[in-house]
């Protein structure tokens, strides 16, 4: 549907950090991240991230950035040259620039990073449970369960426009694998 960029991950962890003094909680992180991306589809009908959502026992994360923290996909190089995981803590190391990441985009995560501020991780988690999509896709404990970007969709209010949003994601995915197939 489309694919995920860990180079533009990278950046939008990195504003959220430098919002956040620059070290803070990988699930802080996480959560952050996954409610821009939420945020984004409401307002625009795309996702920040292009993270693929999932849902977890302590409420939904993007996955493939989780995978960068853990340092087990493909662009956790890039990752741990700009962001250090360090136990349960992530740090910024240097910054990776904004060039992936539009003003409205940049805007959306420092809004949301500067509103969830007086939350605790815990409470962020909490709100997350409450999300339609979550409760939809809520998994067995211990487990996980893929968050379809559909039942997003209609829980955030683009569900009437899904079908354009996702065609114009396999389109957005069609023409980067081509410009990338074009680089050196």
């Amino acid at each position: 549907m489309f694919r995920f960029d860990p180079k533009k991950a990278v950046q939008a962890a990195s504003v959220v950090l430098e919002v956040e003094g620059g070290r803070m909680s990988y699930f802080r992180l996480l959560k952050v991240l996954y409610i821009a991306d939420r945020e984004s589809m409401g307002e625009t009908g795309f996702p920040i991230t292009l993270a693929h959502a999932s849902a977890l026992p302590h409420g939904p994360i993007p996955s493939e950035i989780y995978d960068l923290v853990k340092g087990s996909r493909t662009g956790a190089k890039e990752w741990s040259q700009f962001i250090r995981t360090h136990g349960y803590q992530v740090s910024a190391m240097d910054d990776p620039g904004r060039g992936k990441l539009s003003r409205y985009e940049i805007c959306k995560l420092r809004e949301v990073t500067e509103r969830l501020e007086p939350l605790g991780d815990w409470e962020i988690a909490e709100l997350t449970h409450a999300y339609p999509e979550y409760q939809r896709n809520e998994p067995a404990a211990g487990s996980s369960r893929p968050i379809p970007i559909t039942d997003i969709l209609d829980a955030v209010g683009m569900g009437e426009f899904k079908d354009k949003i996702l065609e114009d994601l396999k389109t957005k995915a069609q023409l980067d694998e081509f410009v990338e197939s074009c680089q050196p």
